[in-house]
């Protein structure tokens, strides 16, 4: 069997004692049991001299177990290691191009490399609570199964944890949440150090959180990638233009999406401002080679005020919200006279206007209604991706738009009515129940946002006037029963904090589940506060627990 162990040089000495230690010694107390009964030369075999670490089976084992490259997503990077603790660079280090920054898989680098896997699974299990602890004895034993049914890196497809909580309910009764194991108690080399370098090699920064370097240098990563030559390449690809022979480029990558096309062959226009449909259709996905390194890039729309240009991005889901953008250009542009006519006609405005004026300006409301129109109108089947599929949309949005415009109208009136009758009581109660109004007054932080039109789903805006009209209700009672009150408002809170912790945990990315959950806490409010305005589905601070305890073992 073979034995994982932290560094290079402990990886030998570790596989040296395995060899000879017998299974059951684990720990310093079964090593004494077993030394009071064993032979002399068993004890003498226990020496380590300068043969056995340069035997050739040595060597074998630090090449398996600590590779020079870490491959993920089609990108290769070097890795370094270095044994010295308390060093910054105690550990294994990766070396990342700056250009490449915002393509490293954090999921992927809790794992290390196989070498380091064994130790940090045993920490990681040390650190459960002792009853889910208990069912993995003995733990050294159990981190060893765990590495090697891990050994292969196809596996790694999930994050580190996930996997080994996954791997403790397959193999026990024990049922961990990942807010079980104590991340934080594990010493640093147990984490990825990552070594920040220019395109000459030369080190910008090193650090071992991924998402603290993202945070700093990921728009100039974005902004290294773009300025490179190699989007000049894509550009003049996705434009028709002739290519130059280095580096090169294809519109088809491993695992891309299935209209990823082999290469790319829509009509030319380089970096001319784009005004229409006029240039067939984007790959998904670019697969870039050059000098020896594969990586990817995501073309997009993006939208520049009175027209559009394709740009790539780094990163996946950047590239889809810019594109959106763009696309809602190319519609303005293409339906300009029907929106000028729209924006002078809107159902009810100054009325409307009026009842938003604190939550912004009618310019912003006029912005976001035209935009939500818009978005109704020709992207309810999805983003059209031909000239054909555009033209389609156009037409249909050109016959709908007055009609979806005028539907927004009306829940926006009833919803701002409903608003601004919850702020004159909140404003009238704010001294004698200073607690309620505060509670009150975040849950419309939440469901009324700057911009909220565009930021919260259409079809649960229908439900607004129902939530504001439970506040009402909410405060016109807490007169007579505060107490009330009080439980009833700790038990919405026990619920929401558990959704703060997890979705501050996203750092800004989307969560379909959480998203659910944040709606049935609106549904609860309505139950607790005002259960004669009912509900559309059953909900109780009972059926939310259960819910949420689920939606944890599947996804902390």
């Amino acid at each position: 069997m073979k034995s994982l162990s932290t560094r290079p040089a402990e990886a030998l000495i570790a596989q040296f004692y395995d060899d000879k230690l017998p299974a059951g010694v684990y720990n310093q107390q079964t090593l004494e049991n077993w030394a009071k009964q064993a032979s002399k030369e068993d004890l003498a075999a226990l020496y380590l001299n300068k043969e056995d670490l340069l035997s050739k089976k040595a060597g074998d084992i630090t090449t398996e177990f600590y590779p020079k490259k870490l491959e993920m997503g089609g990108l290769a990077f070097d890795l370094t290691y270095h044994f010295e603790p308390g060093s910054p660079r105690d550990g294994v280090t990766l070396t990342i191009p700056l250009m490449l920054l915002n393509q490293v898989n954090a999921g992927r680098t809790e794992w290390l490399v196989p070498g380091m896997l064994k130790e940090k699974a045993l920490l990681l299990v040390k650190s459960l609570p002792q009853k889910v602890r208990r069912h993995c004895v003995p733990v050294p034993q159990f981190a060893e199964k765990f590495a090697q049914a891990h050994f292969d890196s196809k596996l790694y497809d999930k994050p580190l944890l996930e996997r080994l909580r996954d791997f403790v309910a397959s193999e026990t009764p024990a049922r961990p949440l990942l807010s079980d194991f104590r991340i934080e108690s594990l010493p640093p080399h147990h984490f990825m150090n990552f070594k920040l370098v220019d395109e000459h090699g030369r080190q910008l920064d090193m650090q071992r959180s991924l998402s603290s370097l993202k945070a700093e240098w990921g728009r100039k990563a974005q902004e290294s990638f773009k300025s490179s030559d190699v989007v000049e390449q894509v550009r003049a690809q996705v434009g028709g233009a002739p290519m130059s022979s280095t580096p090169s480029v294809t519109g088809k990558a491993p695992a891309a999406p299935a209209n990823t096309p082999t290469t790319s062959s829509p009509s030319a226009f380089g970096d001319k401002p784009i005004t229409d449909w006029s240039f067939g259709s984007l790959p998904d996905m670019l697969e870039i080679k050059r000098g020896g390194q594969t990586f990817f890039g995501y073309p997009a729309l993006k939208d520049m005020g009175d027209h559009c240009i394709v740009e790539v991005f780094d990163e996946e889901d950047i590239a889809r919200k810019v594109h959106l953008d763009g696309v809602l250009r190319l519609f303005n542009i293409a339906l300009k006279e029907p929106l000028k006519y729209l924006t002078k006609n809107l159902l009810d405005f100054q009325k409307v206007a009026m009842l938003y004026m604190p939550l912004g300006s009618s310019e912003e409301l006029q912005q976001q209604w035209i935009k939500l129109t818009l978005m109704r109108s020709a992207l309810a089947a999805g983003l059209p991706t031909t000239q054909e599929e555009f033209s389609s949309k156009a037409q249909e949005a050109r016959s709908r738009m007055n009609l979806i415009a005028q539907e927004i109208g009306k829940i926006l009136l009833i919803i701002l009515n409903e608003y601004n009758v919850l702020n004159k009581k909140l404003q009238a109660l704010s001294k004698s129940f200073p607690e309620c109004v505060a509670d009150i007054q975040n849950q419309l932080n939440w469901l009324l946002p700057k911009g909220f039109l565009l930021k919260k789903p259409w079809e649960q805006l229908a439900h607004y006037p129902r939530y504001l009209k439970a506040a009402q209700i909410r405060l016109e009672r807490v007169r007579n029963s505060i107490d009330r009150d009080k439980q009833l408002m700790k038990d919405v809170m026990d619920l929401q904090l558990h959704w703060v912790r997890a979705s501050s945990q996203l750092k800004g990315q989307e969560d379909e589940s959480l998203a659910q959950f944040a709606w049935q806490l609106q549904e609860l409010r309505v139950s607790l506060f005002a259960q004669e305005l009912r509900t559309p589905m059953p909900v109780s601070v009972k059926r939310l627990q259960k819910a949420w305890e689920t939606m944890a073992r599947r996804q902390q």
